[in-house]
């Protein structure tokens, strides 16, 4: 045989060789089972963000992101790409933020509508308990009750307290659902281990606790894995924890990652975080979608028997516009929204998609008011529209009201450029729910001494750059602070509104009438034990006598009918854009220039300039200040004694 044949049969051969190595097993080598792969589709914070949401892109235009009409397409296309391999989870809050959650208690439409999407299993976050125990528990029964197909509860550390189980509502609701600690779902033969967990921060978070007890959560995942993996046989174990991530320091899900290897992934929710990239604490896989619905986390999974699953790629999906939505699922969202027309709307005069205003400008975003503990023009808007409110409900039989506070804390959302419907602005006030237990923090005005009042400002000196839901927005007051000053005694040149339009220094010892939330007026009688009993704030009567019930201070939004009719604050939003001149002549009311920006009610102006650091300084300074002179002037009269002493000694030895 030539050279040449030889050199084609050696070719030939070592081809054979290489298809035979691809396609067929060698001995002692486990091959992949291509069926052993697993897709996880995630979400959490939806807050009932059932529509599109408005997000100011960088380039400040407005487009729409999310819907979950169109998320469900996403799924579906998952699920119909890798039949029977994908498991579709949630991080909790998936109520609150949307006129949506006006049925929460009703009609469950969040949990519903996920169940119909296809969602496998969820959790509680801190806001499905922003209605108390009666709500939380009226939502399990008419979810129960609806026949719809639903997403397992998981709910691992949450405790219905023991004293309070036999009588508890909830704790009966919990039951009949149920909500579990931790549910077993197979897909492709591979046993998932899933359980809910909600954080220290989110408990911290909770607008109501009476009847609950949060456990520890690290303890209650270590019991929680350890029965997945030796009485359930999991091959994986997945946490839907909400608690979060955060990009300072280390994070509640990074710990618990840490500290419960065993977990193979975290959906961490609640801080909202978008994470493109997941983070990786040893064997464990922490992944977040960021809130509203706007991405779907997409992670796949190589389950192998006998091993850790390994992460084969991960990524976030935009749910952009351009998808078709399920036709089935908008068909709902607008079941549900003639719902709140008819249920919840109606009282108001409002309907859901109803043009209020417009705006040729977007304001601050929601995240930028979070991270900046400034003033924003947001935040005057909503600070002005407390006040006309008030002023207009009692006309001329009222006093005259000097000011109003509003804490970033309770802004959920911006506006933006565009059409302002009454859904954009509800969301910018959605938290809570009144006294007549409807949707909605309702105001209340009561009446402070100046010297409360800049107590009150000092958690804008003092505490929001600790945390900015503490930022306060303002209407009638204008004042300065300084930063490098003692802390809880940094504000000054106060200014507070008069009748004729002007503004006038503050006087310590004047009762000044003052506009707020419920909850924010509640927040007063805690105001001593968060600055450690440094400054306080009483609510008091117009004689000057303390409101030990804050229900005696609510505004009546129409006198003349019997009771008081609970001015909501979303609704003095409304009220007060729909009342804009129109510029245009097109019939719809426009958002005026000046809030465009900040109008420069407050400022920080740092300084070391004594004359700045004494400026109208009050006993916490001043206090201060002796504290230390006598301080010095004891340790220099301790040295000078030793000195003497010792100087004696060396005498006497001499």
């Amino acid at each position: 045989m030539s050279r040449k044949g030889i050199s084609i049969g050696l070719i030939a051969l070592l081809l054979i060789v290489i298809v035979l190595a691809a396609f067929l097993p060698l001995p002692g080598i486990a091959v992949p089972d291509q069926n052993r792969q697993l897709t996880i589709l995630f979400t959490h914070d939806l807050h009932s963000h059932f529509d599109p949401n408005k997000v100011v892109n960088e380039q400040d235009e407005v487009v729409l992101l999310g819907g979950l009409a169109r998320l469900a397409a996403i799924i579906e296309r998952e699920k119909a790409a890798n039949p029977g391999r994908v498991l579709v989870v949630d991080a909790g809050d998936f109520s609150m933020g949307t006129l949506i959650h006006t049925l929460f208690r009703t009609e469950a439409a969040e949990i519903r509508l996920m169940g119909k999407i296809g969602y496998d299993a969820t959790t509680i976050g801190n806001h499905e308990l922003d209605f108390d125990s009666s709500g939380l528990a009226s939502m399990l029964t008419a979810a129960k009750a609806s026949g719809d197909p639903l997403p397992c509860l998981l709910a691992a550390n949450i405790k219905v307290k023991p004293d309070k189980a036999s009588q508890s509502r909830l704790k009966q609701a919990l039951d009949s659902f149920p909500v579990e600690p931790y549910t077993v779902i197979e897909k492709a033969g591979i046993r998932i281990g899933v359980f809910g967990l909600l954080g220290r921060s989110a408990t911290r978070d909770l607008v109501w606790d009476e009847d609950i007890e949060v456990e520890d959560q690290i303890a209650t995942a270590r019991k929680i894995v350890k029965q997945l993996r030796e009485k359930e046989k999991a091959d994986l174990i997945v946490c839907l924890s909400h608690s979060g991530t955060q990009t300072e320091g280390e994070s509640e899900d990074e710990i618990l990652a840490e500290e419960v290897p065993e977990i193979d992934f975290i959906v961490s929710g609640h801080t909202h975080t978008t994470l493109h990239q997941p983070i990786i604490k040893g064997n464990t896989i922490i992944g977040s979608a960021g809130c509203f619905g706007t991405h779907l986390g997409i992670l796949e999974l190589d389950c192998q028997p006998g091993e850790r699953p390994s992460l084969v790629s991960y990524h976030l999906e935009e749910v952009v516009q351009e998808l078709t939505p399920v036709p089935a699922i908008v068909e709902e969202i607008n079941r549900y929204k003639k719902i709140v027309d008819r249920e919840f709307l109606a009282a108001t005069g409002y309907t859901y998609d109803q043009v209020l205003a417009e705006s040729d400008y977007n304001l601050e975003s929601y995240d930028s008011m979070r991270e900046n503990a400034v003033e924003s023009g947001l935040g005057d808007l909503i600070a002005d529209s407390f006040r006309a409110a008030v002023m207009k409900a009692e006309g001329d039989s009222g006093d005259y009201l000097h000011l109003a506070v509003q804490p970033v804390g309770e802004i959920r959302a911006s506006l933006t450029a565009g059409y302002l419907e009454v859904d954009d602005v509800f969301q910018v006030l959605s938290l809570g729910q009144g006294i007549d237990k409807t949707i909605g923090y309702p105001l209340i005005t009561c009446y402070l001494t100046g010297r409360e009042i800049k107590n009150c400002l000092e958690t804008q000196s003092t505490m929001a750059p600790v945390s900015s839901k503490y930022s306060l927005q303002v209407s009638g007051v204008r004042f300065e602070y300084n930063p490098k000053r003692v802390p809880f005694d940094r504000v000054y040149n106060i200014l507070i509104s008069t009748p004729d339009g002007g503004y006038e220094p503050m006087q310590p010892d004047k009762l000044y009438r003052v506009c707020a939330s419920y909850m924010t007026a509640a927040m007063l009688n805690k105001m001593g034990s968060i600055s450690y009993g440094i400054i306080s704030a009483t609510p008091k009567d117009k004689s000057g006598r303390p409101i030990r019930d804050l229900t005696q201070a609510l505004v009546d939004a129409d006198p003349r009918r019997s009771g008081i009719q609970e001015l909501k604050e979303w609704v003095t939003l409304a009220d007060y854009l729909a009342a804009q001149p129109d510029l245009d002549g097109n019939g719809i009311a426009d958002l005026p220039a000046k809030y465009r920006q900040p109008e420069g009610r407050y400022q920080a102006v740092p300084s070391w300039n004594p004359v700045n650091l004494f400026r109208e300084a009050t006993c916490i300074t001043w206090g201060l200040l002796t504290g230390l002179i006598l301080i010095i002037s004891l340790s220099l009269l301790a040295v000078r004694a030793i000195t003497r002493r010792m100087s004696r000694s060396k005498n006497a030895r001499a």
